[in-house]
């Protein structure tokens, strides 16, 4: 009876692993199909969706037939026909796109077009593509990162910043960070409560990791490689009316501002923030 039962379990596990198998084979085919689902998780993974979802079936099914489902993402909607024939409705659509049951609109950037074409004829996501007002996936990482509040650390910022190349970098200051409002941590070098002569309340921070109490002329004159990863805040409020304490060199403080001038690993250029607050 042991050896029957022995047996028994062996037949079931090999029967359990042949089902196991199959249902996975069925899984990626079915996400291989063209459906409108999988033509949307593949788009939005190969970085080409941009935007919420919103459902317009309604707007197309009086003027073409056989469209199921319609959603739109910003400048690309994808529909999904009954059958493929009715796809060819779009065939002399000049950005329209059709592969099997499914059309695709393209109302923005020609690369766009060409992304979506190589993503339906790969039936999965491609790497490297990215929408056509960023220069480059990388940057279009980067800003999406920054605006999902993905990397509020200075450090790790900068980190991703300095990573892209300087035309990117330029491009993307000005383009998508210029007068944003970002929330930083660092350790103060020099604090607005000792500039009593100037109009302005200044705070130069440090948000790196290599500081070690360093004065602010000495950073500038000796370690400008530390430059790149300074926080230069000013406030059109003098000293007493934006706080009423000292802050002394060395402390660690967080401060909220607009971002003003770009930083610069190249050129050793601080980062500089206006119309900055103190977060206690």
């Amino acid at each position: 009876m042991k050896y029957q039962s022995y047996i028994l379990s062996i037949l079931i596990f090999l029967l359990m692993s042949a089902c196991t198998a199959e249902n996975e084979s069925q899984t990626e085919k079915n996400t291989q199909e063209y459906r409108l689902e999988n033509v949307y998780q593949w788009l939005d993974d190969s970085n080409l969706l941009d935007g919420e979802d919103e459902d317009v079936t309604n707007n197309y099914t009086d003027n073409y037939q056989g469209i199921t489902e319609a959603i739109r993402i910003d400048d690309i909607t994808i529909f999904e026909f009954d059958d493929a024939t009715y796809a060819e409705q779009f065939d002399e659509i000049p950005f329209a796109l059709t592969k099997g049951n499914i059309g695709v609109f393209v109302s923005g950037f020609s690369s766009e077009m060409e992304g979506v074409q190589e993503v339906l004829q790969a039936r999965g996501p491609v790497e490297g593509l990215h929408k056509g007002y960023y220069l480059s996936a990388e940057q279009q990482n980067f800003v999406e990162a920054f605006r999902n509040q993905e990397m509020t650390s200075f450090q790790v910022f900068t980190e991703r910043f300095y990573s892209l190349d300087l035309e990117t970098q330029e491009d993307t200051f000005h383009r998508f960070l210029y007068n944003e409002q970002v929330e930083w941590e660092g350790v103060i070098v020099k604090s607005g409560s000792d500039l009593f002569t100037s109009g302005d309340t200044e705070f130069v921070i440090n948000g790196g990791a290599d500081y070690s109490g360093e004065d602010w002329e000495k950073i500038q004159s000796d370690h400008q490689d530390f430059l790149p990863f300074i926080i230069e805040a000013r406030s059109i409020a003098s000293p007493f009316e934006i706080e009423h304490k000292k802050y002394e060199r060395g402390e660690s403080i967080t401060i909220r501002g607009q971002l003003f001038e770009q930083g610069s690993k190249s050129n050793n250029k601080p980062w500089k923030l206006q119309n900055f607050s103190i977060i206690e």
